[in-house]
């Protein structure tokens, strides 16, 4: 994957319920890190 010209989208139905995207959106981000780690931005520090 070319991370300076192609984009990772969700979609996910807006009609669920919202406990039921935040899941989903989770899910599939935490998936996503592990098999792609180079995908996954730096660490941010807190102020």
């Amino acid at each position: 994957m070319d991370l300076q010209n192609e984009k990772c989208v969700m979609v996910i139905d807006e009609s669920l319920p919202l406990g039921i995207i935040a899941n989903t959106a989770a899910i599939m981000g935490i998936t996503l890190g592990k098999q792609m780690p180079e995908v996954v931005g730096l660490l941010r520090q807190e102020a």
